[in-house]
Protein backbone atom coordinates (compact mmCIF):
# COMPACT_ATOMS: atom_id res chain seq x y z
CA UNK A 1 0.00 0.00 0.00
CA UNK A 2 2.88 2.35 0.78
CA UNK A 3 4.29 1.83 -2.73
CA UNK A 4 0.92 2.80 -4.20
CA UNK A 5 0.81 6.02 -2.19
CA UNK A 6 4.34 6.98 -3.23
CA UNK A 7 3.55 6.13 -6.88
CA UNK A 8 0.47 8.37 -6.78
CA UNK A 9 2.50 11.17 -5.21
CA UNK A 10 5.07 10.81 -8.01
CA UNK A 11 2.30 10.99 -10.62
CA UNK A 12 0.88 14.06 -8.92
CA UNK A 13 4.26 15.80 -8.83
CA UNK A 14 4.80 14.96 -12.50
CA UNK A 15 1.43 16.50 -13.40
CA UNK A 16 2.17 19.63 -11.36
CA UNK A 17 5.61 20.09 -12.92
CA UNK A 18 4.43 19.71 -16.54
CA UNK A 19 5.09 22.89 -18.53
CA UNK A 20 2.22 24.62 -20.35
CA UNK A 21 1.95 27.75 -22.47
CA UNK A 22 -0.88 29.80 -20.99
CA UNK A 23 -3.16 32.40 -22.53
CA UNK A 24 -1.06 35.26 -21.10
CA UNK A 25 1.95 34.00 -23.10
CA UNK A 26 3.87 32.60 -20.16
CA UNK A 27 5.34 29.12 -20.00
CA UNK A 28 5.13 27.72 -16.48
CA UNK A 29 4.59 24.48 -14.60
CA UNK A 30 0.91 23.75 -13.99
CA UNK A 31 1.31 23.80 -10.20
CA UNK A 32 2.93 27.24 -10.21
CA UNK A 33 0.27 28.69 -12.50
CA UNK A 34 -2.56 27.29 -10.34
CA UNK A 35 -0.98 28.83 -7.24
CA UNK A 36 -0.64 32.25 -8.89
CA UNK A 37 -4.14 32.47 -10.40
CA UNK A 38 -7.62 32.01 -9.05
CA UNK A 39 -9.58 29.27 -10.72
CA UNK A 40 -12.78 27.32 -10.39
CA UNK A 41 -12.79 23.53 -10.65
CA UNK A 42 -15.29 22.43 -13.29
CA UNK A 43 -16.44 18.84 -13.62
CA UNK A 44 -17.64 17.69 -17.06
CA UNK A 45 -19.03 14.36 -18.20
CA UNK A 46 -17.98 13.78 -21.80
CA UNK A 47 -17.67 11.03 -24.36
CA UNK A 48 -14.46 9.05 -24.03
CA UNK A 49 -13.59 9.59 -27.70
CA UNK A 50 -14.32 12.56 -29.94
CA UNK A 51 -16.69 12.06 -32.87
CA UNK A 52 -15.00 12.16 -36.28
CA UNK A 53 -17.49 12.49 -39.14
CA UNK A 54 -15.02 11.57 -41.88
CA UNK A 55 -13.91 8.44 -40.06
CA UNK A 56 -17.53 7.47 -39.34
CA UNK A 57 -18.64 7.91 -42.97
CA UNK A 58 -15.83 5.66 -44.21
CA UNK A 59 -16.96 2.74 -42.03
CA UNK A 60 -19.36 -0.06 -42.88
CA UNK A 61 -22.50 -0.60 -40.77
CA UNK A 62 -20.90 -3.05 -38.32
CA UNK A 63 -17.95 -0.71 -37.75
CA UNK A 64 -20.33 2.24 -37.29
CA UNK A 65 -22.26 0.32 -34.63
CA UNK A 66 -19.01 -0.44 -32.81
CA UNK A 67 -17.96 3.22 -33.09
CA UNK A 68 -21.30 4.38 -31.67
CA UNK A 69 -20.82 2.07 -28.68
CA UNK A 70 -17.42 3.64 -28.04
CA UNK A 71 -18.99 7.10 -28.30
CA UNK A 72 -21.60 6.13 -25.68
CA UNK A 73 -18.88 5.49 -23.06
CA UNK A 74 -18.71 8.54 -20.79
CA UNK A 75 -15.83 9.75 -18.63
CA UNK A 76 -15.51 12.54 -16.09
CA UNK A 77 -12.99 15.21 -16.96
CA UNK A 78 -11.94 18.11 -14.79
CA UNK A 79 -11.05 21.61 -15.92
CA UNK A 80 -9.61 24.65 -14.18
CA UNK A 81 -11.60 27.69 -15.33
CA UNK A 82 -9.74 30.97 -14.89
CA UNK A 83 -11.06 34.53 -14.54
CA UNK A 84 -10.35 35.37 -18.20
CA UNK A 85 -12.63 32.52 -19.31
CA UNK A 86 -9.87 30.17 -20.42
CA UNK A 87 -10.03 26.55 -19.32
CA UNK A 88 -7.34 23.93 -18.86
CA UNK A 89 -7.94 20.22 -18.46
CA UNK A 90 -6.29 18.94 -15.30
CA UNK A 91 -5.53 15.32 -14.38
CA UNK A 92 -8.11 13.44 -12.32
CA UNK A 93 -5.54 12.77 -9.59
CA UNK A 94 -4.94 16.51 -9.17
CA UNK A 95 -8.68 17.26 -9.21
CA UNK A 96 -9.24 14.68 -6.48
CA UNK A 97 -6.48 16.28 -4.40
CA UNK A 98 -8.05 19.73 -4.86
CA UNK A 99 -11.51 18.44 -3.91
CA UNK A 100 -10.22 16.75 -0.74
CA UNK A 101 -8.33 19.91 0.22
CA UNK A 102 -11.52 21.96 -0.20
CA UNK A 103 -13.51 19.44 1.87
CA UNK A 104 -10.88 19.63 4.64
CA UNK A 105 -11.11 23.44 4.66
CA UNK A 106 -14.90 23.26 4.93
CA UNK A 107 -14.63 20.85 7.87
CA UNK A 108 -12.12 23.12 9.59
CA UNK A 109 -14.49 26.11 9.37
CA UNK A 110 -17.35 24.25 11.07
Amino acid sequence: MNKLISANEARLQKALSKQYRFSDGSIKPLGQYLEEHKYKLVESIESKIEYNRRKYNNMNIAEQDEYEKKLAVKVTRYYAEFADGSMLQIPNLLATKIKTRLAERLEATK
